[in-house]
């Protein structure tokens, strides 16, 4: 015999509907005053706040891993092959994705013992999707010929400066980028924000006037690192000293061995570059961390990057190192104006009183 079908009465379905009706609801209730600004808030900017940082997936990665990545490694090798293609071919594909891989890694060890503190940030910062996502996509535009043209623009400045300036010190020589990079200004800004995107921007704070674009070049790596005690003795086709100590001509190294010292000078770029986005989204998180100077040498000692990036304009002729590593010279002095351009449509941020960003939902996770 058949078991008798059970039977919904109408009231039973009205009941089910309603039960529905009440749980979407409640959770569309939940949902709403999750997303609301709190009493008092600028509604404007929560909302603004919302649409960066309402979605964090997290990727499993800290900052350091990505230095180590084979992600970064990847993205590296390529722009190497393709910006230096004047002096490599696919037979050198191999190495150069060798000596990639192992820079990255040995450069990481290296801040494990040089800057404990600052490897010790790296590797406890767990980056989101959009953020790792980000900060390689910058490290992309190292070989982006508008970039590197605007490094190159700057080091021909810089080698102008030395020629003519009576008076050579950090203050004067920020006078002269200044002057030659300020009418240009707007149209390098336009250039960042299609290159940096807004997560990694450097913010003003709310309350500081803005006085339109600017660039501040006190911070930017070539002044910084150029000591007014340096003396810097050069002709016209190439440099001869820096600091007193003659230095040796790479071009009396034979061809063979000059391809993985060419590739080397483009990985420390590129791993200096990948370090200051970085280190732009600890800033959000009121996590500070410094790019040690020395990342950038072979020999873990500081010299002015001045230094590399006249060799860039004096010296390439016949240089196969520096056909290799002088475009990522071009592209991270490039980035680095990018990094120090102030004001014009430059997104204001309020802070709260530890000084950390508003709008930085899960800076306490």
């Amino acid at each position: 015999s058949q078991l008798p079908r059970p039977r919904c009465s109408a009231v039973g379905v009205r009941l089910l509907f309603a039960a529905v009706a009440a749980v979407s609801l409640t959770a569309y209730a939940g949902y709403q005053v999750w997303r609301s600004p709190p009493p008092g808030a600028n509604t404007n900017h929560f909302r603004l706040s919302m649409q960066h940082h309402l979605v964090l997936t997290p990727t499993g990665l800290t900052a350091r891993k990505l230095l180590e990545s084979p992600q970064l490694t990847a993205i590296a090798s390529e722009q190497i092959m393709s910006t230096g293609n004047a002096a490599l071919n696919d037979d050198d594909r191999q190495m150069v994705n060798s000596v990639a891989s192992a820079g990255f890694g040995n450069l990481s060890l290296m801040l494990e013992r040089r800057a404990p503190d600052t490897a010790r940030r790296l590797g406890a910062f767990q980056l989101s999707e959009e953020q790792a996502s980000s900060v390689l996509g910058v490290v992309r535009h190292m070989s982006d010929a508008r970039v590197q043209n605007l490094g190159r623009e700057l080091t021909h400045a810089l080698r102008e400066f030395l020629h003519t300036s009576p008076t050579k010190d950090r203050a004067n020589m920020g006078l002269h980028v200044r002057q030659a990079l300020q009418p240009r200004l707007e149209k390098i800004r336009r250039l960042r924000d299609e290159v940096i995107p807004p997560s990694l921007r450097r913010k003003q704070a709310s309350g500081i006037q803005d006085w339109g674009l600017s660039l501040n070049t006190d911070q930017m790596r070539v002044v910084k690192s150029f000591d007014n005690d340096w003396q810097l003795e050069f002709d016209m086709s190439r440099p001869k000293r820096v600091l007193g100590r003659q230095v040796h001509d790479q071009r009396r190294l034979t061809e063979k061995a000059t391809k993985p010292y060419g590739v080397a000078g483009a990985v420390v770029e590129q791993a200096r570059v990948t370090l200051d986005q970085l280190k732009a989204v600890l800033d959000q998180y009121g996590i500070q961390t410094e790019v040690p100077a020395w990342v950038s040498s072979f020999d873990g000692s500081p010299r002015p990057f001045l230094w590399d990036l006249l060799k860039c304009v004096e010296e390439t002729v016949g240089d196969v190192s520096l056909a290799i590593s002088c475009p990522m010279r071009f592209a991270s002095a490039g980035l680095d104006i990018f990094a120090n351009m102030r004001g014009g449509k430059e997104e204001k941020v309020e802070k709260d009183s530890n000084g950390l960003s508003k709008s930085v939902l899960w800076r306490n996770w």
